[in-house]
């Protein structure tokens, strides 16, 4: 069965990262995946996606002319797929009509972030309004990471009617469990003293993640206790505003920028706890990642709150609280960390909780062979 999965790139963002758990898991004598792309030069999942099979279609970027953009996209969808499983939010509209007009007969849309459409120009508003309308007519299969991303986009009607499918995101809580051994040799590469605290995040230099407010925090936190890291793993488009932000407070000699890493399940080991301010999310997979590795979690609240395991690791708060009020939590959550999880018990919530990767591998299965 061939399924074509529309991404725009295979980066190693969070999506993304979902993506390629279910690819390394899912039975691929099965199900062959195709991922399409506007740029495989910049494809960091390249190389292990054709190691497991993989194949890429790729065609220019919306950016590079519409008429290009479409018929290189008919072209695609005309090549005898079984299934289109569209990931690129707002932007998932055209490719669900051309599968429609391609007489694709699965055409899932995954909803795996929040949508918003807060001071966006008139052009864009329409824009948005327009994609929303392909969306919900064209798919024929609705997915959501949680209820929250499944109203924004399909809106409240269609969640109570029970239309969409909440498929909450799922990680290979294997890789994360027991991996303590690696802290020591984490911290020195990065020249962190072994028993100064870390505070960790995880995520794209992107608006939502909130990483300016997570800076203010950090200077409010180090008034407080002067022997901490501020470790922050990710890239992105605001990398620079980022950097610049740092010398402004003056956190240089504390604050460490990793760029992009390939043992995202061991660095989680160096961190005490895990900060997550963002401002808007789905259901973010490094939240579950962090519950894996047993770390204490404080997350704002705009976050969906099934994304706690229920494993007691994770605390809310407002983004309306100042940034000492987040500091002194994040300080009291460090001090009320005495009782260790096992990875038996963290295991047991992923289980439990429907998190674990074998759980999704089986529902995407019996979507994936509602085709034949």
């Amino acid at each position: 069965m061939k399924i074509l999965h529309v991404v725009g790139a295979m980066n190693r963002g969070g999506a993304e990262s979902r993506i390629m758990d279910i690819f390394r898991s899912i039975n691929r004598s099965e199900f062959q995946f195709s991922f399409l792309v506007y740029n495989t030069d910049l494809c960091q999942y390249r190389d292990e996606i054709l190691k497991l099979g993989g194949s890429f279609e790729v065609i220019p970027s919306p950016n590079s002319g519409l008429y290009r953009y479409l018929k290189s996209m008919y072209r695609v969808l005309t090549s005898d797929y079984d299934i289109v499983h569209v990931h690129v939010g707002v932007g998932g509209g055209v490719p669900l009509l051309i599968s429609f007009l391609a007489r694709i007969r699965v055409r899932i849309f995954h909803a795996r972030n929040t949508f918003g459409a807060k001071t966006k120009g008139t052009r864009r508003k329409i824009y948005d309004r327009v994609s929303l309308f392909l969306i919900k007519h064209f798919s024929n299969m609705k997915l959501a990471v949680s209820q929250k991303s499944a109203e924004s986009y399909f809106g409240k009607g269609c969640v109570s009617r029970g239309v969409v499918q909440i498929i909450p995101n799922t990680i290979d809580e294997a890789k994360f469990l027991d991996n303590g051994r690696y802290r020591s040799e984490l911290r020195s590469e990065f020249n962190i003293e072994q028993r100064a605290i870390v505070i960790g995040h995880v995520g794209s230099f992107r608006k939502e993640k909130n990483h300016s407010f997570l800076l203010r925090m950090f200077r409010e936190l180090l008034k407080i206790q002067s022997n901490v890291y501020l470790v922050l793993v990710g890239d992105g488009s605001l990398r620079c505003e980022i950097e610049n932000q740092i010398k402004e407070l003056h956190l240089d000699d504390n604050v460490i920028l990793t760029g992009l890493r390939s043992d995202i399940d061991r660095i989680y080991s160096m961190f005490d706890v895990f900060v997550f301010p963002s401002i808007s999310e789905g259901l973010p997979g490094s939240v579950l990642e962090a519950q894996a590795s047993g770390l204490r979690c404080i997350l704002s609240d705009t976050i969906d709150k099934s994304v706690d395991i229920g494993a007691s690791l994770v605390s809310f708060l407002s983004l309306s609280k100042s940034e000492m009020e987040w500091a002194s939590a994040t300080m009291n959550v460090l001090r009320c960390s005495d009782y260790i999880l096992t990875p038996n018990e963290i295991e047991h919530c992923f289980i439990s909780s429907g998190y674990s990767i074998s759980e999704l591998i089986k529902k995407l299965s019996i979507i994936y062979n509602s085709s034949k």
